[in-house]
């Protein structure tokens, strides 16, 4: 029997995890930027692990009602336990923005389709505050550029230049091409666009 993987719309919960209280001392860690990819058969989760740590121990659960209840449920009923997972997903995690987790779903499903699921990236010893769920849709069109790194500025030139600095940009969408004057003009129309000025160019 083929396996098939249908993700239409996943919704993606960022949490925002506040380590507990041991002693007098308390730390403080926070996943943020939680998205996802789907490549093929392959989902890609992707998020920022901020802490004071060098290192944390994470984890991926998977929700098909939402969020309100894990592990998530496949056709049969039976539990969905996500185990390839590869990336950066369990311990020794160091902290920095753009971390990846790769899950090959259909080694762990025979097969996987909804619209209501939910990705939950925690580490332990939490306690989680779940904000209102964002739903991302596919994004037609559009093409994903990962997170990099460039240096802005000159050393070189005039001083509004200076100093040369590293910008870090996270991972985000962009459409493929230039929007024309007639899709512009339907934006206009829709009055979800403001009409351009004349410029006489």
């Amino acid at each position: 029997m083929t396996k098939r993987l249908i993700i239409f719309v996943v919704i993606v919960v960022s949490l925002f995890l506040m380590q507990t209280k041991v002693g007098t001392s308390a730390g403080s860690e926070r996943i943020e930027n939680v998205r996802f990819e789907q490549r093929g058969n392959l989902v890609y989760i992707f998020y920022d692990l901020i802490g004071d740590e060098k290192e944390y121990k994470v984890s991926l659960r998977l929700s098909s009602d939402g969020g309100r209840s894990f592990p998530a449920k496949d056709a049969a009923g039976k539990d969905i336990i996500l185990k390839s997972l590869s990336g950066d997903i369990g311990e020794g995690i160091t902290p920095r923005r753009d971390k990846e987790i790769v899950w090959d779903a259909l080694k762990d499903v025979e097969s996987l389709s909804g619209d209501n699921f939910v990705f939950e990236v925690v580490t332990p010893k939490t306690e989680v505050r779940r904000p209102k769920p964002e739903v991302r849709r596919e994004k037609r069109g559009m093409v994903y550029i990962p997170a990099g790194e460039f240096i802005m500025g000159s050393n070189d030139y005039d001083n509004d230049e200076k100093p040369e600095h590293k910008v870090h940009l996270s991972a985000y969408y962009i459409d493929k091409y230039e929007v024309t004057n007639s899709q512009y003009k339907e934006c206009v129309s829709a009055g979800k666009c403001k009409k351009p000025y004349d410029t006489k160019y």
